[in-house]
């Protein structure tokens, strides 16, 4: 019985992609490669939402949740949306698919949130592999 490995060191998979040069391959790559073309993660887009959420409803209040990654701007964004009500509590399960409803009701506006980060990414190595062959 022929043993094939689940998984390549870097090198072995170097070594892999050149004998067989030619032949179509399949990676499944992980979010870490689109988060380095310029792909915000899930959990970004997430705190992007709430963020604007937040600032549409608290104009005034704009400036003082401008950095989503500090702690103290995140609490202060979800402890509004707490005391509000109607969203779900932070890390749900569903926070994803609502927040972004909530932010662009309309699916065109999803798609234009999502298009512009495409238009700006930059494909990291692990995408590119594909097209050097």
């Amino acid at each position: 019985m022929n043993s094939q490995p689940s998984q390549l060191e870097l090198d072995a998979l170097v070594r892999s992609v050149a004998v067989n040069r030619g032949k179509s391959i399949s990676l499944l790559l992980g979010a870490g490669a689109s988060i380095s073309s310029g792909i915000p993660s899930a959990e970004r887009c997430i705190w992007e939402w709430k963020q604007d959420i937040f600032a549409t409803n608290n104009p005034a209040l704009r400036e003082s949740v401008g950095e989503i990654s500090l702690a103290g701007t995140k609490r202060r964004i979800q402890d509004w949306l707490d005391r509000r009500g109607g969203f779900p509590p932070n890390f749900s399960p569903s926070e994803y698919s609502f927040y972004a409803q909530a932010c662009f009701p309309t699916s065109t506006d999803r798609r234009s949130y999502f298009q512009n980060y495409v238009r700006a990414a930059v494909p990291f190595i692990g995408y590119q592999i594909g097209r050097a062959s």
